[in-house]
């Protein structure tokens, strides 16, 4: 899977001049890069950083006797058939949301929303979650993120896709907009 190495990459950006700048040095009290398992401080708050994959046993996970307090959800989902969504969906629900610290935790799902028939889907449409969906292409016309899709760049992505029939998969890549399919 792919939580391990992301969690490192987290560990490497906050070993970086501009990390530490803003938010001062990190002093590791734990680190099993083969296992992505970290504890850590900033400052004098206590930080543990623990991967895990999309359906993993996460049932009685703590460390230091500490609960989660923060999951970040990067991508844990695939097109997937209706029984694989709903044994994800249970899995989120159970086991992994009542892991997390009783008192005091959040949530962070991130993806991009390419079927109308997953759990991003469905948290952007509830009232439980505080959802922002954002496109490459801003209201006023603009590209979200100039440096990396400047306008003509994503005109020519676009018409790419529409040239072989899938104008459907670059609105749900790009612009978090899932559709019916085809042209």
């Amino acid at each position: 899977g792919i939580a391990i190495p992301s969690v490192n990459d987290i560990i490497n950006f906050m070993e970086t001049d501009n990390f530490i700048a803003v938010f001062g040095e990190v002093k590791f009290i734990q680190k099993q890069d083969g296992k992505g398992i970290y504890v850590f401080k900033i400052g004098e708050k206590l930080c543990i950083l623990r991967a895990f994959g999309a359906g993993m046993q996460v049932r009685g996970v703590n460390v230091l006797h500490q609960r989660p307090q923060l999951a970040i959800c990067d991508d844990i989902e695939e097109e997937v058939s209706q029984e694989l969504f709903i044994k994800l969906k249970r899995w989120f629900y159970g086991p992994f949301k009542k892991c997390l610290n009783k008192m005091h935790h959040k949530i962070i799902h991130i993806g991009n929303l390419t079927s109308n028939q997953s759990l991003i889907a469905e948290h952007c449409q509830s009232d439980f979650w505080h959802s922002r969906v954002y496109g490459c292409l801003l209201a006023n016309g603009l590209p979200l993120w100039p440096d990396a899709w400047p306008i003509d760049k994503l005109i020519r992505d676009f018409n790419e896709y529409l040239k072989v029939g899938l104008a459907d998969v670059w609105f749900a890549e790009m612009m978090n907009m899932p559709s019916a399919g085809g042209r």
